[in-house]
């Protein structure tokens, strides 16, 4: 039997990369991705050579039209992952404006779980969520790492819509025996990282990088705070390992680097990537990244991991190496 993925919002930074790595790693798998952007030039490359095996759709997850047209016969794993991450910016024009991306966040997650509902072939299927559900009050980097149960306290749009959008996929398990998890990521950089529609969020590890490999410093408020990375390259592992796994034990999952990194920790590590890089201090008004340095706890912590590994056996590639990574596909770009 062949296997086909379904992924909303595969054509656009982290879920490219689970795509490509199904598509090239299961041998006769098909590939369909739903996405409200038209496929833009950065993504056909990346497809480059497997084109054949992937069908694109365009069209928003809260349209009911979409689903209807997708193939439910044949779908054997699905990953939710279409979100509007800028919710903020929208905004600024008043709340009205907000609606449609919120109309995604919200009602992205009912109609894939209806669609996963009729899907009589499929096997498993995992709910894209995010750090973002975590508060700040949460454990410390000198106490544990963030676990999955408690502390859940979002402080924004994105995060109370995309943690509503958790919660009827952890609630579809337990009620109507869908085979449905929610994995919860870290802050996430690597390849295909770039501005959309949807997306207009950079990263502290893409602002270092792009800044090395311009020759430039980066200007930086102070060398605390930062967090918890993970490039995409692993999120997508994660995910295929959760396919995988004939057992799992949670309905929730971190998927995170386990490590927490300062931002001179950070810098330090673009330096040895790019000899030479370095940071300065500077103010709020001229700085390319702004650290609150008491930002340590919770979602600013390091994410137990501890779920994946003992149920999938997954772990990270180290972040000196990731980071390599990114700079190599960035280079290949310039």
């Amino acid at each position: 039997m062949t296997d086909t993925l379904l992924v909303t919002g595969g054509s656009g930074f982290v879920l490219s990369h689970l795509v490509r790595q199904w598509l090239d790693s299961v041998p006769r798998s098909r590939a369909v991705v739903v996405d409200a952007a038209p496929m833009d030039a950065a993504a056909r490359d990346w497809f480059g050579g497997v084109e054949d095996r992937l069908t694109f759709v365009q069209g928003s997850v809260a349209d009911p039209a979409v689903w209807k047209a997708l193939p439910s016969d044949a779908i054997t794993h699905i990953v939710h992952g279409s979100a509007v991450t800028s919710i903020s910016r929208l905004l600024d024009d008043g709340f009205s404006a907000a609606v449609p991306a919120l109309e995604t966040n919200l009602m992205g997650p009912v109609h894939a779980l209806a669609f996963a509902a009729q899907c009589p072939k499929l096997k498993r299927m995992v709910h894209v969520s995010t750090g973002s559900v975590y508060g700040v009050d949460g454990p410390v980097p000198e106490d544990d790492p963030m676990p999955e149960e408690g502390f859940i306290d979002p402080d924004g749009y994105y995060g109370i819509s995309k943690f509503a959008g958790e919660q009827l996929a952890v609630q579809s398990a337990r009620q109507l025996g869908l085979p449905v998890v929610a994995v919860r990521l870290s802050s996430v950089f690597g390849p295909m990282d770039r501005e959309t529609p949807a997306r207009a969020v950079a990263m502290a590890p893409a602002i270092l990088m792009r800044r090395a490999l311009a020759g430039e410093r980066v200007k930086v408020t102070d060398l605390g705070g930062a967090g918890d990375y993970i490039h995409a390259g692993d999120v997508a592992l994660a995910i295929r390992a959760l396919f995988d796994a004939p057992k799992l034990n949670h309905a929730v999952y971190n998927v995170a680097n386990g490590a927490r990194y300062t931002m001179g920790e950070l810098v330090n590590l673009v330096a040895a990537s790019v000899p030479g890089f370095e940071a300065e201090i500077a103010a709020e008004s001229d700085a390319d990244i702004v650290i609150d340095p008491a930002r340590t706890g919770g979602r600013w912590n390091a994410y137990d991991v501890s779920r994946m590994r003992a149920d999938t056996g997954w772990t990270p590639f180290p972040l000196k190496d990731t980071l390599r990574d990114y700079r190599d596909w960035l280079l290949a770009g310039i």
